[in-house]
């Protein structure tokens, strides 16, 4: 008989996990814990063996932060194919993921190294700050691990949560980022209202700076900040774009200190308010005629979130941004970045060109700007010398 988990609290459960009768040994995944009548532990399903391809790709001559990955891919299997009743909304063969994902990998690297790129939109000549690096891959031929008890259960996650913890256990992270000086795990897998995942979840000495719960104690700390984006493989390239854009934003409202600023005055701050251009609205604002740079779900001229095919017209100072705001602001819409249906890809890589870089020339109350891609390429470093956005 199957080693059984033991519950470590009595608090209710989440709602939405099947009850232990319904679920086979090849169950929801290795480390959950099945419900009925109360955080009734299920057996864990027995472990495949990971397949391993450590041998990395060519490395990279060229970037500010050289960004190392290790790519981790989920597939639960029945036969020749995804395990439908597992992902929810993928059953495509095997074969055919393995393309895709390699796929969407390829183009999320060119895409995110092109953004990368200062200004590229007026200086040509620009290079990328980041190159990335797949230095190892693993595939591993179950569910996701969920996670198991109810401490995490009563938190109200439903679907329950990825254990990403377990996901580093099984894959030796520890040694990945110590041994290997990996910083980015990319996995791979499903939704299909399966599973509640984080799009990016930080470890580091000075805290969890990412687009996720925050939870407490949720991933083990290493010699080194690392963060895991966890990828939905039955989208597309958009939506990686989108999880590293929405990093970069939870970095720079960390820096620029949003959480500890009145609502009322988030229009003042410097990222928030001077660069994206908006205040608790999340909305563009119009400031002194013009709008700013706006963020992911917001170009300058959107009026909902996700509005990049709008065709509206609008003046924006975006490529030539400055704190002062005395830049040149020209009329720019979607045709600037993305009439195509392409989940906002282009304007994801204008965006991040538009963020500071090295050597920017520009201020604010006197002080020059820092590059803020340091956040992003180089956490630890920034924080070890109290970087801020400006000197």
């Amino acid at each position: 008989m199957a080693n059984l988990l033991k519950p470590k609290c009595g608090a209710p459960c989440a709602k939405g996990i099947p009850p232990v009768s319904s679920i086979s040994n090849g169950g929801i995944g290795a480390g959950n814990t099945g419900v009925g009548g109360g955080c009734n532990p299920i057996p864990r399903p027995t472990a495949t063996t990971p397949t391993v391809n450590d041998v990395p790709d060519p490395a990279k001559n060229y970037g500010l932060y050289k960004i190392k990955i290790l790519e981790i891919v989920f597939f639960p299997i029945a036969g020749n194919k995804l395990d439908i009743a597992q992902t929810g909304d993928v059953a495509e063969t095997l074969d055919f993921m393995r393309v895709k994902v390699r796929n969407m990998t390829k183009t999320a690297i060119e895409k995110l190294e092109q953004g990368s790129c200062y200004r590229k939109y007026s200086n040509p000549s620009a290079t990328p700050i980041c190159s990335y690096q797949i230095v190892g891959r693993i595939e591993i031929q179950e569910p996701y691990p969920m996670r198991r008890g109810c401490e995490w259960q009563s938190q109200g996650f439903n679907p329950p949560l990825v254990d990403y913890e377990e996901i580093l256990k099984r894959v030796n992270g520890k040694d990945w980022v110590n041994q290997q000086s990996v910083t980015q795990f990319w996995v791979y897998g499903y939704h299909g209202e399966k599973v509640t995942l984080w799009e990016s979840n930080m470890s580091s000495a000075y805290g969890n700076v990412s687009n996720s719960g925050r939870l407490a104690k949720e991933l083990p700390i290493y010699n080194r900040t690392y963060t895991i984006y966890n990828y939905n493989y039955s989208r597309e390239v958009d939506t990686i774009l989108e999880d590293h854009t929405h990093q970069m934003e939870a970095l720079l409202n960390h820096i620029d200190k949003r959480a500890d600023t009145p609502e009322s005055e988030w229009n003042k701050l410097l990222f928030w308010g001077l660069f994206v251009g908006s205040d608790k609205s999340h909305k563009p604002l119009l400031i002194n005629n013009r709008y700013r740079c706006g963020w992911t779900h917001y170009p300058p001229n959107g009026v909902e979130d996700y509005d990049w095919q709008n065709r509206n017209r609008v003046a924006s100072d975006m490529f030539d941004w400055t704190p002062q705001g005395v830049g040149q602001a020209r009329m720019v819409s979607a045709q600037d970045w993305n009439l195509n249906d392409d989940g906002g890809v282009e304007w994801k890589v204008k965006w991040l060109q538009s963020l500071p870089g090295p050597n920017n020339g520009l201020n604010h109350n006197g002080r020059p700007l820092t590059n803020w891609w340091s956040f992003y390429g180089d956490f630890d470093g920034a924080m070890g010398s109290r970087l801020k956005l400006t000197e």
